[in-house]
């Protein structure tokens, strides 16, 4: 599966240890020719290589953190709930990391000072 997908110029998909279980039911119903749950696990396993590989280029990290981290700042002004709701919707700069979303200071910030309609 990994050559197909590095034929393809995609990274290999890394299969957790903890996703083993889901990764041999996944098999066992793409066998019966649902492929479903194969193809959403496979993709997020493509997603987690990724991330992987672009966390470990050079300046990558670009003052990154979790959103949780960052809302405890003294002075930010903005809730872990917002924010989030900002990186889900794509709205800043952010990256999923497991469960939890990671964004910089100046994403929000950024986003803040460009929102605001002209009236």
């Amino acid at each position: 599966m990994n050559l197909l997908l590095m034929r393809k110029g995609f990274p290999p998909a890394i299969i957790l240890k903890n996703d083993r279980k889901k990764y041999y039911e996944a098999l066992n119903q793409a066998n019966n020719g649902n492929y479903s749950k194969l193809i959403l696990l496979i993709t997020q396993a493509v997603e987690r290589t990724l991330n992987i590989y672009l966390n470990a280029m050079p300046g990558a990290d670009d003052g990154f953190m979790e959103i949780a981290s960052l809302v405890q700042e003294p002075n930010f002004g903005y809730g872990q709930e917002y924010i989030s709701l900002l990186a889900r919707r794509g709205k800043i700069d952010a990256y999923k990391e497991g469960k939890n979303w990671l964004t910089s200071k100046e994403a929000v910030l950024e986003y803040m000072a460009n929102r605001k309609r002209k009236r």
